[in-house]
């Protein structure tokens, strides 16, 4: 727009940050304060804008009328703020007088990232006092170990959350379990954190007397980098070795969660395997809206299975439509067949499964679908169990 004059626009002040244009979020728990200063006209009109990193919603502020002080005020929410923790957040400011308007310079914001001190820590709430020392003893409880993280500050729907556990097997060397990998925030999390749980197969590799540590990383700006991410204080426990215990690993999508199991390739599309729940319990339902829809459906990394050991790999599995086709499917391992492709007419639950003889530590579960469309073909699945079995490969 051409203007008849020209307004000199200087950046627009927030009125909590340092000097340096920096600002530490816990200041502004109840809001930034941003102060528009300049040769102002009572009768002009004022508006705010916000810029933060690419992919979030910038928000919106109503205009505000000059003041004869030539001084306004808007108050940025700390929910804006808390999504830019760790990036910059450009602030400006557009004044309309007449049929002319005109834009300030942008205030580049730096929102540090937050101290520590100010995070909460993982828990582990198994772990033990044996004297005077906090241990994770495996023989004084029977369940997968559990882990618990409080909401930190500035928690929102849509960050992303890394989650690890770090423990020493055969010492010097160090290995590692991820937990979550750039998990999306959802609102049930804003209320009950994160809880999740720490294989015990996983647990029986590490040396006793070592060390285990939990290390968590939250996005706030919702991006999948790693890197970028405010990293929170670590917990270290040191870990108490029991009597061996043959794996028993079962998830049934409720109480269980998902229990490390992902949705693969082939049924990638939201609408794919939702949770469900009916008089028989929790379930995953699948009306295969991903195309194409034949490969892997749902898949699991197990990184301590014991090589030569034999396992019986079940789950339960019930066709929810009449529609043709009927679905095809199959139970795999990454090196092999564990149930054939079988057509699944049953409208009731059925058990289908097989044992397998690990070949690596590391084996990857796979269910499997061998038709591609996205009329009929349609499934539910749970009550997934992974079992080791006593065996003569048995050390």
């Amino acid at each position: 727009m051409t203007h008849a004059m020209e307004l000199d626009l200087p950046v627009p002040v927030i009125k909590e940050a340092l000097t340096n244009n920096t600002l530490y979020p816990m200041d502004v728990l109840g809001g930034a304060t941003a102060v528009v200063k300049y040769e102002m006209d009572a009768a002009d009109d004022i508006i705010l804008y916000c810029e933060g990193p690419g992919g979030l919603a910038n928000p919106t502020f109503e205009k505000k009328q000059g003041d004869e002080s030539g001084c306004v005020e808007f108050v940025i929410a700390a929910s804006t703020i808390g999504n830019c923790i760790g990036t910059t957040l450009f602030v400006w400011y557009e004044v309309f007088r007449g049929n002319a308007s005109w834009e300030s310079q942008r205030l580049e914001l730096q929102v540090q990232y937050l101290d520590l001190s100010d995070l909460p820590e993982p828990a582990l709430p198994d772990v033990t006092f044996i004297d005077g020392d906090e241990w994770l003893d495996l023989r004084s409880f029977s369940h997968d170990a559990e882990v618990t993280l409080a909401p930190p500050p500035f928690f929102a729907v849509g960050q992303k959350v890394w989650v690890c556990a770090v423990g020493q097997r055969d010492y010097p060397s160090e290995t590692l379990l991820w937990l979550l990998e750039a998990a999306v925030i959802e609102e049930c999390h804003l209320i009950e954190g994160i809880q999740l749980t720490i294989p015990r197969g996983w647990l029986f590799f590490l040396d006793d007397y070592s060390a285990l540590t939990i290390k968590c990383y939250l996005a706030y700006d919702g991006q999948s980098d790693i890197e970028t991410a405010q990293e929170l204080p670590r917990t270290t426990h040191n870990i108490r070795q029991g009597p061996y215990q043959l794996l028993n690993d079962y998830t049934d999508f409720g109480q269980t969660g998902w229990n490390r199991w992902k949705k693969g390739p082939a049924a990638a599309n939201p609408l794919d395997l939702i949770v469900k729940s009916d008089a028989t319990g929790d379930y995953l339902w699948n009306w295969g809206y991903t195309s194409p829809n034949n490969g892997i459906h749902l898949i699991k990394e197990y990184e301590y299975l014991v090589p030569g050991r034999r396992y019986d790999f079940t789950l339960e599995l019930r066709r929810n439509s009449p529609a043709n086709p009927a679905p095809t499917l199959s139970l795999e391992s990454n090196d092999s067949i564990i149930v054939e492709p079988m057509r699944l007419l049953s409208r009731t639950w059925i058990t289908v499964g097989n044992t397998f003889i690990a070949n690596s530590s590391n084996v990857q579960l796979r269910l499997v679908s061998h038709v591609n469309s996205v009329g009929g073909n349609d499934y539910d699945v749970t009550r997934i169990r992974l079992k080791e079995i006593s065996s003569k490969n048995e050390d």
